[in-house]
């Protein structure tokens, strides 16, 4: 069904972010999906029957303000089972950012997730096993007195113990 009051690009079949823009006040919602036209459109119904989520914006729509929604960018799922949409929350966030839309004046979204690329955890995991191991060299040293020597084989071995958890 086509509606005047809420424009969809119809060729954003594909997972990324995606922004709804209210044409009358600027303000703008920053969301990310697996499928975009599919969550667009979820977004339209909703409004239409006047049961959307983000009160502000239904009643933006509900008082005839015209709006657009269309894809931002195309964001690449992850293949690892537990994490796929990490990189849709990260960019999600970094769209929120940029364009401020979680301040009231500029959109509609209520909150920024606090997102992380997959990159960067993995960094954040690395460094808390490092810390972990020179913590237990160190505390070896306290409890025998013995000078804390690091093997690099015993390193690894630790890390990849950890990696195994």
């Amino acid at each position: 069904m086509y509606n005047e009051q809420f424009k969809i690009n119809e060729k954003s079949n594909f997972p990324g972010v995606y922004i709804i823009v209210n044409l009358d006040n600027r303000k703008v919602y920053v969301g990310s999906t697996r499928n975009i036209l599919r969550r667009l459109k979820e977004h339209e119904a909703k409004l239409r029957k006047g049961k959307h989520d983000v009160k502000r914006m239904q009643k933006d729509y509900d008082n005839g303000n015209q709006f657009i929604a269309y894809p931002l960018t195309k964001v690449q799922l992850l293949d690892e089972k537990y994490n796929k949409d990490a990189n849709l929350r990260y960019f999600e966030k970094v769209a929120i950012e940029k364009f401020r839309s979680n301040i009231s004046e500029n959109g509609y979204n209520t909150r920024v997730d606090y997102a992380k690329s997959p990159q960067e955890s993995n960094i954040e995991w690395g460094k808390r096993w490092l810390d972990d191991y020179f913590q237990h060299k160190e505390s070896l040293k306290t409890s025998t007195g013995l000078k804390a020597e690091y093997d690099l084989e015993e390193m690894e071995s630790f890390i990849n113990d950890r990696l195994t958890r």
